[in-house]
């Protein structure tokens, strides 16, 4: 990734150089998602980690928001893997939840 950073800075352009940056922070604020997710799991068995995994919950809806907001400030579009791996944080992240 510092190769393409150090590409990147070298461009001409000052307006993308201020945008570029935030872009990647929320690239790697919702990469993060992932390692959140793999420490909620064991705790999603077990109702008396509530607290644990209510706090895993909300750092996960965190970075999924991030997510919501670099698909929106950039001109990436999400594809259908996206909303697969959403559906898959949802079932580990909600496991008690009622199906009406």
């Amino acid at each position: 990734m510092s190769l393409f950073v150090d590409l990147y800075i070298c461009r001409s352009s000052v307006q993308e150089r201020h945008q570029m940056p935030f872009s990647m922070f929320l690239a790697a604020v919702s990469g993060w998602t992932n390692l959140i997710v793999a420490f909620c799991f064991p705790f999603s068995f077990m109702k008396r980690f509530f607290g644990l995994r209510l706090g895993f919950t909300l750092t996960i809806l965190l970075c999924l928001a991030a997510t919501v907001l670099f698909f929106t400030t950039t001109s990436s579009t999400p594809l259908i893997g996206y909303f697969v791996w959403l559906s898959g944080i949802a079932l580990i992240i909600f496991p008690f939840a009622e199906v009406l």
